[in-house]
């Protein structure tokens, strides 16, 4: 008479199925209301409550977070896995264009995840956690994504126990998973190749977020090279700027007031259509009257003319490693590994002799 065995679902199958759809249609986000709450809620006895939950944890549609916290709710992907809201946080409001970040988010969505841009980008929060609180706070994502992010920023991720995988920024954060090139033995050869052609006013260009309270690996290697090389290694060399247009114009006019620096080192490919036009405002010419290196590659840099003088690294590797750590999260195998990857130097026509 019946094609298919009559089945008896249980009090707590029933409760199960209530919330595992409610989860796939996006009813249910963030975390899961704890038992008693549901229990309540539902009008069932709270081992009733339990057993569903744990038996929608064992489905991967939940995932604990440790003794007397709320469980996190993991979205059914592709392939039977588990995707998860991936909170992406810019450096800059610019990123958004990026290739690399582009890359990264289809790679994300390739595999089943989700990526959530956060509405503010750090230079927009002034690299301020209490202003970070917020944005985080708003923004429905299970882990993070952080661009260049400073020590500070990647520190409260931790101390919130939010998972949090850190894009380049800095490199020695205890707790957070990050990857990027390690370039202080690249700058220390810029260094010294420069003063071998005679330069002794070398200034390196790197917004003022980082450099003061907690500089990093890169900027210490610069300095303590400059010292290495009986070069002063103060202020003018590593000059405090904002993040911003005027900050930039008021920071290139005070160091070609007086004693212009003869060779610039800047971190990011941005700068380089304000450089050059300020020293094409002063009818100065490169490489002849400054030197010019970047620490980061731009598709845009094959075009210019002569070529710059550069450092380049595989993004593509570290789209990978940022992509594999948001799957292990999601398979509950987080972790804190930190992916140091080469920069290759590119020799270009933007650097040469300093004038006596």
């Amino acid at each position: 008479m019946f094609k298919k065995p009559f089945q008896i679902r249980s009090t707590s199958e029933q409760v199960a199925d209530f919330l595992r759809d409610r989860i796939k249609s996006g009813q249910l986000d963030g975390n899961m209301p704890g038992v008693h709450s549901l229990a309540n809620e539902l009008g069932v006895h709270h081992t009733t409550a339990a057993e569903a939950l744990s038996q929608l944890e064992k489905e991967g549609y939940l995932k604990g977070a440790g003794a007397g916290k709320r469980r996190l709710i993991l979205i059914p992907g592709k392939a039977g896995g588990v995707h998860l809201r991936v909170g992406l946080l810019f450096y800059e409001p610019e990123d958004s264009g990026n290739q690399y970040i582009n890359e990264l988010r289809h790679r994300l969505d390739d595999v089943g995840h989700v990526s959530v841009v956060a509405d503010k980008s750090l230079v927009e929060l002034h690299f301020e956690v209490k202003r970070l609180r917020n944005v985080v706070r708003k923004t429905k994502a299970d882990v993070w994504i952080v661009i260049a992010a400073s020590r500070e920023v990647q520190e409260w991720f931790v101390k919130q126990k939010i998972p949090v995988f850190a894009l380049f920024g800095y490199a020695q954060t205890e707790g957070v998973a990050r990857t990027g090139p390690m370039k202080s033995p690249q700058l220390r050869d810029i260094v010294q190749r420069l003063v071998q052609i005679n330069h002794e006013r070398i200034v390196l260009l790197i917004a003022g977020q980082s450099h003061r309270s907690h500089p990093g690996s890169m900027i210490e290697s610069y300095l303590d090279e400059l010292k290495l090389q009986g070069l002063p290694s103060g202020s003018y060399n590593l000059p405090y700027w904002n993040h911003d247009k005027g900050s930039l114009q008021n920071c290139l006019n005070s160091l070609f007031q007086v004693t212009p620096p003869t060779a610039v080192i800047m971190d990011d490919p941005m700068l380089i259509p304000a450089i050059l036009q300020f020293l094409n405002e002063r009818k100065l010419t490169i490489p002849g009257d400054v030197s010019l290196i970047c620490l980061d590659g731009d598709p845009s840099f094959k075009w210019m003319q002569p070529p710059l003088y550069r450092l380049e690294t595989d993004i593509q590797l570290s789209i990978r490693h940022a992509v594999n750590w948001v799957n292990r999260v999601a398979k509950g195998k987080g972790n804190c590994r930190k992916h140091n990857t080469k920069a290759k130097l590119i020799e270009g026509g933007t650097i040469g002799p300093a004038r006596q």
